[in-house]
């Protein structure tokens, strides 16, 4: 095998490896605080719209942080309440694109092409 086919192997393996870990993504929030940060820091501040609700000092955020620790009490689901507030804000409002759609190719293109090139 010459070195330029372990190589473009090499790089075909990395970019699946990569791209599994991306869409798995990291082990989740335990504790209510760590969840209401997870959301919130997913979530544009509607004020100050370069820093997410959880980073921002807002009023808003902090009544918008109080609103995702009581829907996370009462079951919704990190995404449920995403798609509430996007509902509410617009899309606008998420920090990044959604894994569906047309918001997949944001999330794939990097992986694609990194493939494409190494072929």
């Amino acid at each position: 095998m010459d070195h330029p086919s372990v190589l473009a192997a090499a790089l075909l393996v990395a970019g699946v490896v990569v791209l599994a870990v991306g869409l798995r993504g990291p082990e989740g929030p335990r504790t209510l605080d760590e969840r209401v940060d997870a959301v919130a820091s997913t979530i544009r501040c509607p004020v100050c719209q370069n820093l997410s609700v959880a980073d921002s000092p807002s009023r808003l955020a902090a009544g918008m942080r109080t609103e995702i620790a009581r829907d996370l009490r009462a079951g919704k689901s990190p995404s449920e309440i995403r798609a509430e507030l996007a509902a509410a804000y617009g899309e606008w409002i998420l920090q990044a694109p959604p894994k569906e759609g047309i918001g997949l190719v944001a999330w794939l293109a990097p992986a694609l092409l990194l493939l494409g090139g190494a072929v």
